[in-house]
Parts: structure tokens; sequence; C-alpha cells
């Protein structure tokens, strides 16, 4: 009997241990306060007029802004709870989170096998034996860029995300983060796209990678502690997600995901 018991206390102890040492993986927020969707006031339709005399010739340096066609912006804070909850969600005890250190997760698929986490790898061979969904090739289609010619754009996946996660000039020398149980450090070997702050492009906060668990490509914003942002406002981040919207009449759905260190 007393072996028995033994026994069962050793159990009881290694069941404990795994609950206890788990690593969460990011999960879908409580819920989302979607503000109002904007963007940029379009230039005048009336042409701006030029005085044209026979026999002259003009120089003329013409400037214009063109709003894309291939990105969604997002920006905002994370505010939450670290809780200790049964299997009914009823709280034994829960504390505020005093600062939002983690990541957003934007997904083109509704679900993520997060143990299959890795970089979104831009010459990864489709046709190889390990079968990638994901590459270069694949992310541009996602926004409407189908061939090589079309992959040059100033708005490609590849101009865009230009930068290696980790690398001098990035602004995460030396730095890791995690995903559920997944380490992301430098030699991981992310793209990466550095988001505006108020005076232009910086190094220093508003960092997104390129991830997927090939099945779907996820977009990952790391948090900031209310840094100064594009609207030179203090926020918790900013993200860029792929959209087609040469169809002006297409709407792409993401599915977003937290994880709160």
């Amino acid at each position: 009997m007393k072996m028995l018991n033994a026994i069962v206390v050793i159990l009881i102890l290694a069941l404990f241990s795994v609950v206890v040492f788990a690593d969460p993986d990011p999960s879908g927020p409580a819920n989302i306060d979607r503000g109002a969707s904007e963007r940029r006031t379009a230039d005048s339709n009336d042409g701006i007029v030029e005085p044209s005399t026979a026999g002259n010739v003009t120089s003329l340096n013409i400037n214009s802004t063109e709003i894309t066609k291939r990105w969604q912006g997002y920006y905002g804070n994370v505010s939450g709870l670290i809780t200790l909850d049964d299997a009914n969600n009823n709280t034994l005890y829960n504390w505020q989170l005093a600062s939002s250190d983690g990541e957003v997760y934007a997904s083109n698929g509704s679900s993520v096998t997060w143990s299959n986490i890795q970089c979104l790898n831009f010459t990864a061979d489709e046709s190889s034996a390990e079968a990638y969904r994901y590459n270069l090739s694949s992310a541009n289609n996602l926004i409407g860029l189908g061939s090589d010619s079309e992959q040059a754009k100033e708005d490609s996946v590849n101009a865009t995300f230009n930068l290696t996660y980790g690398d001098a000039g990035s602004g995460t020398t030396g730095e890791t983060f995690e995903v559920g149980s997944v380490t992301i450090d430098n030699a991981a070997n992310c793209s990466m796209a550095n988001l505006f702050n108020s005076n232009g492009w910086q190094s220093s906060s508003f960092h997104e990678v390129l991830l997927t668990d090939n099945e779907s490509i996820i977009f990952a914003s790391l948090l900031e502690n209310s840094v100064a942002g594009f609207q030179n406002i203090g926020i918790g981040f900013e993200m860029i997600v792929g959209v087609n919207g040469t169809d002006s009449t297409t709407t792409d759905n993401y599915y977003f995901f937290v994880e709160l260190t």
C-alpha cells in the first residue's frame, strides 16, 4: 500500500510539473476594440496647369504620392492580465500587466501550429522533399505580385521586409523573443521591417518579422512599452499585413493572436 501511495504521489507531482513548466502558446485575445480605419487624403483630381508656348522646351520635375494596394497597417496598445484559472475559467489569482512585453501576430490562416513556427525562408524550394509551402514567391503572390518582374516593385515583400533580425543595423542585435516554446534569435535569420515613428524610418523600435508554420504566413510585431509611434503618440505596436488590393472589392481576413510575457 505504501508503495502504491508513493507511485500515486510521483504521478501527481509529474503531472503538476508538466502544467507548471509548459510554455503556453500564443492565443486569441479576449477582444479587439477596433477604431476607425483611415487612409491618406488623396491628391486633388484636378490637373495642374502649365503654360505651353510653341517652340519652347521646358523641364518639369513632377512629384506624386500613390496609396499602396498591397499593405494594411495596424497600430495600438495591448493590455491584459496574467491569470491563474481552473478549467472553467474560475480565477484563483491574477496579476495586472504593468508592461506589454511579447508579440502580436496576424495570420492569414485561422489556426496556427505554434510548435512548427519558423522564419519564413525567402529561398525555400517549394518542390523539395521537405515540402515548404511558403517562400518569397508565395509571399508576394499573397499581395498580388505574381511574376519575377512584379516582385521588383517598390512595395513588394522583399523590398519591404529588407532587414534581417539580429543583423547590424536592424536594431535587434543580440535580442531573442519567444513564440510559445520556440526561440527566435540572431541565427534564425527572420526577414524584418522596422516601421516608422513621426520622424520616419528608425531602428530602435516597432520591429516586425515574417514567420510561418508551413500552413500560414504570420506577421509578428514585437511589443513596445508606450513608444512614440508614427503619430508621435505613445503606443505598444505598429504592424503591416499583406493584402491583394489589386481588386478593390476584395477584403482579406487576418486572424490575430497575442503572447504576453
